[in-house]
């Protein structure tokens, strides 16, 4: 037996299913259920297709999230708090090299401590500690990713506060066949991927445990 359904316009997809003289009739109500599903589960998938075309490609994104600058203009996830500033900006910078950063600039007039950038711990690198998850162990091993710490401190109402952002970055390589033809025309970059929310967090907590207070960091 072969049943027939409309499917896209005028266009029909059809069904054949066995049939048998012993037990037809039964056969024949499992055939129509059987092709009434697979009908009605093709017809959801399409009923979601847009009503008009995209006028954007895939690819179409704002340059502007690839840059740093976007992503450190973001507000702090976390913060630490001390009394003292020389006590805060000492834990902060110990926790930096803590996870195995080196400094780059050191700026107390205007409250900026930043590292150099580093490239992030892959699946072998068991001894290092600037990866959160299982996850970013895994992604950093794919293709090469660094991290940067920047910490920016602050006063307010007689404490000081640091809040710790750190940048991601990924580096690629272009294609020979897609490079510009000027001779001076860079063939890798780094591009920006986001904020490390997770080691924002950790870094917090590492410097308000030096500085043995017993406050957790909080989200601001």
């Amino acid at each position: 037996m072969t049943i027939q359904f409309p499917f896209v316009g005028s266009s029909m997809f059809s069904v054949r299913c066995p049939t048998f003289c012993c037990g037809r009739w039964i056969l024949n109500v499992g055939c129509w259920v059987f092709a009434s599903a697979l009908f009605f589960s093709v017809a959801g998938c399409v009923k979601h297709r847009p009503a008009t075309a995209t006028t954007q490609p895939v690819t179409a994104v704002d340059p502007a999230l690839a840059t740093p600058e976007y992503w450190l203009r973001q507000p702090a996830t976390v913060h630490a708090l001390s009394t003292g500033f020389p006590a805060l900006w000492e834990a902060a910078e110990e926790t930096a090299l803590d996870q195995n950063f080196t400094i780059d600039r050191r700026d107390q007039r205007f409250g900026l401590l930043t590292t150099h950038p580093t490239v992030s711990k892959q699946w072998f690198e068991v001894w290092r500690k600037d990866a959160a998850s299982a996850d970013d162990v895994f992604t950093n091993s794919l293709g090469t990713i660094r991290r940067t710490i920047r910490f920016e401190f602050s006063e307010e109402n007689g404490r000081y506060i640091v809040s710790p952002k750190v940048l991601i970055e990924r580096y690629s390589v272009i294609d020979p066949r897609y490079r510009a033809q000027e001779f001076d025309a860079p063939t890798a970059y780094w591009y920006a991927l986001g904020r490390d929310s997770a080691m924002e967090r950790r870094l917090a907590q590492s410097i308000q445990k030096r500085l043995s207070r017993t406050i957790t960091p909080f989200a601001g």
